[in-house]
């Protein structure tokens, strides 16, 4: 049988296509390996927060005047949603000229500075300017 399989052309191909069957299930298990390890480097990776810094994120600082004392609870619930992205805020309440000053510094991206700043621009009686950093 060997000898016939030695001279036979088509006995030939069919040895090269387990050869290469080998060669595909090789493959293969790289290809599992290589997914496992790039799930435990994920795994290792860096916090939600920690990996948002690495992305491309913008640091701003948005300010905001507040004449119209109803606006406050929907301000608060507006930068408490977005709170991920704060890094700090202040408020200064001006009491002789009836406003609020507030000064919030956030690193988000652009599109989402922009929709907070938006929102908080829509509130009646706030008034709203973001100043972006040059990083």
């Amino acid at each position: 049988m060997r000898l016939h399989a030695q001279a036979c052309v088509s006995c030939q191909y069919k040895d090269e296509d387990k050869d290469k069957d080998k060669d595909e299930d090789k493959y293969e298990d790289e290809e599992k390996y290589k997914y496992q390890y790039e799930e435990e480097a994920l795994r290792a990776a860096p916090s939600r927060k920690e990996e948002r810094i690495v992305l491309d994120t913008r640091v701003a600082v948005i300010s905001i005047i507040v004449e119209d004392d109803n606006s406050t609870t929907e301000l608060n619930e507006l930068l408490s949603s977005f709170s991920e992205y704060v890094i700090g805020r202040m408020g200064v309440p001006y009491k002789e000229r009836g406003v609020r000053l507030i000064s919030v510094a956030v690193d988000a991206p652009q599109d989402k500075i922009a929709a907070l700043s938006g929102r908080i621009g829509s509130l009646p009686g706030v008034s709203v300017k973001t100043a972006y950093a040059s990083i």
